[in-house]
């Protein structure tokens, strides 16, 4: 293991000289793990595309006509 804090973040013993990937006290990764961030796939299927389209129009035509 290279390049990492002086302590664990969990635990708080000592890295320093270690060659594993985890704290041998509490078994953790030296660093805590960082968040994964949300994933928003949206997708909007073109039939409802189109379905939004036309009531924007409807609207529109009825406000225009007020």
């Amino acid at each position: 293991m290279t390049d990492h804090e002086d302590y664990c973040w969990s635990c708080g013993y000592s890295l320093r000289g270690l060659t594993s990937d985890r704290c041998p006290e509490c078994g953790n990764f030296p660093k805590p793990p960082k968040p994964e961030p949300p994933h928003f796939d949206i997708v909007i299927a073109p039939k409802h595309l189109i379905l939004l389209v036309v009531l924007l129009a409807l609207l529109l035509a009825a406000a225009l006509t007020r």
